[in-house]
């Protein structure tokens, strides 16, 4: 047999990202595939080598359903290399838990699936990559309705942005607590939602929510907004013998109007521990706890701070168990009801200046007066 020549050696590279739920966008430049955490090139074996491959990943919004259908795919490919080495059979569980969702008889994919890997460790190689080759065609079928179903939905960058920093501070404080007690299932959806909420609250006006506010106002302004984006939202379910004021997807949600006066960084501290109590009732981690804030501030005084201010985890301790203390992170946001508009702090403003100088004025003619005096 001659040599072969090296154009006829063509050769499938796929780069697998982490998990993470906020990042996933994914930038490849020549790919014949990809998905939210998976990228594939086919490219040929050049004079030097193989072609450099490049792909990168940013913060961007998608919607449940099409992201674990991903965490799937990206887990199919996963066993792919293992089985290169032989050690396919190490995530075995690990793909049937991803898999389960999406191979029962809606979804369009064959029941046997199941059964063909649970006989994974008996088949020849080649065999087992038939196996895997085809799923994999099967789940990026069932991508193509997912993306048309639900990839329409999009978030800005900055709301993204601020959901993954809060989310980052939420596993932090879950990890210095040592909890293993779980994150509600599609916490990060919900808390997008709130955070776009609470974007949405400043630029907008919101007739029913202002200083005199009730919180059934707040109840029903805000679940007026979730409905309108195809959220799961129930309103005040029973948990035990209290009351949710919302349950979003499995995300707990207590609102509260309240005066939190000069010091709202302390102030909003007194209302997290019901927050959490909730998120314990429901066996979950994280509670959200949304605050509108009817405290007047001063005439002429500052403008309102920034989102990324008004949004902030907050640490709930539990009594002691019998094996020691629970922690419960609980996101704050804080709404302002009484917010002055921008041209009421430009006539404010002007208002001083003038007074200022119209005491600096009488203040002058009197001191002006009292030498003159003293010189005749």
């Amino acid at each position: 047999m001659g040599p072969i020549s090296a154009q006829s050696v063509t050769v499938q590279s796929t780069v697998v990202f982490p998990p993470s739920d906020a990042r996933r966008a994914l930038l490849a430049d020549n790919a014949i595939e990809y998905t939210s955490r998976t990228v594939t090139w086919e490219s040929a074996l050049a004079e030097y080598g193989f072609e450099r491959i490049h792909a990168s990943v940013r913060t961007s919004y998608l919607a449940a359903a099409p992201r674990r259908l991903d965490d799937a795919i990206a887990e199919v490919h996963r066993v792919l290399a293992l089985d290169g080495v032989g050690k396919s059979a190490e995530c075995m569980d690990g793909l049937r838990r991803n898999l389960t969702p999406f191979l029962g008889e809606d979804s369009g994919s064959p029941d046997c699936v199941l059964e063909l890997i649970s006989d994974f460790g008996e088949m020849e190689s080649a065999a087992r990559r038939r196996v895997l080759g085809g799923l994999l065609s099967k789940l990026h079928t069932l991508r193509s309705g997912l993306m048309q179903e639900f990839g329409a939905r999009t978030v800005s960058d900055d709301v993204a942005g601020l959901a993954e920093r809060i989310s980052c501070e939420v596993s932090d404080c879950l990890l210095r607590g040592a909890v293993h007690t779980p994150p509600p299932v599609e916490f990060w959806d919900s808390l997008l939602s709130l955070i776009q909420f609470a974007k949405i609250y400043r630029q907008a006006d919101f007739r029913e929510l202002d200083c005199d506010a009730k919180e059934e106002a707040l109840h029903n302004v805000l679940e007026r907004f979730l409905l309108g984006q195809a959220d799961a939202v129930f309103r005040e379910p029973e948990v035990g013998n209290g009351r949710i004021d919302l349950l979003l997807r499995n995300t707990p949600v207590e609102l509260k109007v309240d005066d939190l006066g000069e010091r709202p960084r302390d102030a909003i501290e007194r209302h997290k521990q019901q927050a959490a109590e909730y998120a314990s009732r429901k066996n979950v981690s994280v509670a959200v706890l949304v605050v509108l804030d009817v405290h007047r501030p001063r005439s002429g005084g500052r403008h309102q701070p920034h989102l990324s201010e008004q949004v902030r985890v907050l640490q709930a301790d539990s009594r002691g168990g019998i094996l020691g203390c629970s922690v419960t992170a609980v996101v704050a946001i804080a709404l302002s009801a009484c917010n002055s508009r921008p041209h009421e702090l430009k006539k404010t403003t002007r208002g001083k200046s003038a007074s200022k100088l119209k005491a600096l004025g009488a203040a002058g003619k009197r001191l002006g007066g009292s030498s003159k005096r003293t010189r005749s």
